[in-house]
């Protein structure tokens, strides 16, 4: 199956994109590959909107830490938005909530990644 990536805004170092589709062993090189090819030098702000994403396995979990030390090497932020109940189960299970902000909207995202406070926009994904 191919996850469909689409570039929803750049600006000021920002750069915005929605996903629809599973990530998956299958083709997780592959999206990894894809978001990087447009994330050029200027890009320090990094969004992920998951809102397409159904499904995710170990090997999108890993796109995901990927990209978060990529963006951590470049000294920019990333955020993830729109995660689905069943994708947010397997952030909350591995503890990557506490890691990497989600944001429930893109939009939420977008603005908060010209805050500098690091807690600011979090959601909850626990089941209590």
């Amino acid at each position: 199956m191919n996850v469909e990536i689409t570039e929803k805004r750049r600006e000021n170092g920002l750069l915005s994109i929605f996903l629809e589709g599973e990530i998956t062993y299958v083709n997780s090189n592959g999206v990894k590959n894809q978001i990087r090819s447009l994330m050029d030098e200027e890009i320090k702000m990094l969004v992920l909107d998951l809102g397409g994403v159904p499904f995710m396995d170990s090997a999108g979990i890993g796109v995901i830490v990927s990209l978060l030390k990529e963006m951590h090497v470049r000294g920019g932020k990333i955020a993830l938005a729109g995660i689905q109940p069943n994708v947010g189960k397997v952030f909350w299970i591995t503890k990557l909530d506490k890691v990497l902000p989600i944001y429930e909207t893109r939009e939420e995202a977008e603005s908060a990644m010209h805050v500098s406070t690091v807690n600011n926009g979090f959601i909850n994904l626990s089941t209590n």
